[in-house]
């Protein structure tokens, strides 16, 4: 009887001890350390936002052809939803030579050149779909109008008969105001397309400033000279350049 109760109490006691271990177990199990995400959790922050994709700027490159010039190129940048940077090159250039121009009765050989070479840069903000409105500023280094002439044949003045050499030639150059110019006017037509390919059209003004003539004459036509203020009083209007231009756009991105 006495053996029995004392494999009774050792029995008991093997049970307690188990339960105090399992229950040791489970309370460390609740204790354990925080996992890697746990831990670390400002290097997971910032592996993801170094993972996220850089934001790309699209971009296209246009040709245009218009009343600023013959052709002309640029490059568009679009910076936000609602704003585009566009650098563009125009040139514009025509000569004509020895031209027959009445002059008096008498035939006088003119020779003129217009040039015009410009950079620009403009600043595009979307007010609708498909509606900009544009301002910029241009650097035009070349951008005037010379002219050259002499009359063609000689000229009976009563007795006296002179020829061309005698009376004169007469050259003249119009500077187109300022060279730098700022630019005011509307698009048409996205910058900077959707699609692959786009067309839009320009419409606006240069300010250029009052345009400047100065006049050089020989002989018989050197009282022209004179005439500079009067030439430059009726082409003030040229102070404002219109422009109208048609471009064609290619997205690169």
């Amino acid at each position: 009887m006495i053996r029995h109760l004392k494999g009774l109490k050792w029995t008991l006691k093997g049970l307690l001890f188990l339960s105090l271990f399992l229950l040791n177990s489970s309370l460390s199990a609740q204790k354990k350390e925080p996992d890697f995400f746990h831990r670390y959790p400002t290097e997971i922050k910032r592996t993801a936002k170094d993972s996220s994709p850089a934001r790309i700027y699209p971009i296209a490159i246009g040709i245009s052809a218009g009343t600023q010039a013959f052709i002309a190129a640029d490059i568009a940048v679009n910076l936000n939803a609602n704003f585009n940077a566009r650098l563009a090159y125009h040139q514009l250039t025509y000569t004509f030579k020895e031209n027959n121009i009445d002059f008096n009765g008498a035939d006088l050989l003119l020779n003129a050149k217009f040039q015009q070479n410009n950079l620009s840069l403009f600043g595009e903000y979307m007010l609708k779909e498909s509606l900009r409105l544009v301002v910029g500023l241009s650097f035009a280094p070349d951008n005037a109008f010379s002219i050259n002439g002499i009359l063609a044949d000689s000229i009976q003045f009563q007795d006296v008969l002179a020829s061309p050499e005698e009376i004169g030639l007469i050259n003249g150059t119009i500077q187109m105001g300022n060279k730098v110019a700022p630019y005011f006017g509307l698009g048409f037509g996205r910058a900077i397309p959707q699609r692959r390919i786009g067309l839009s059209l320009d419409i606006g003004t240069y300010y250029k400033g009052s345009p400047k003539v100065d006049l050089v004459a020989t002989n018989l036509l050197r009282n022209n000279v004179n005439n500079e203020k009067a030439i430059e009083d009726a082409i003030g209007f040229a102070q404002w350049w219109p422009v109208f231009s048609l471009r064609l756009a290619v997205r690169i991105n």
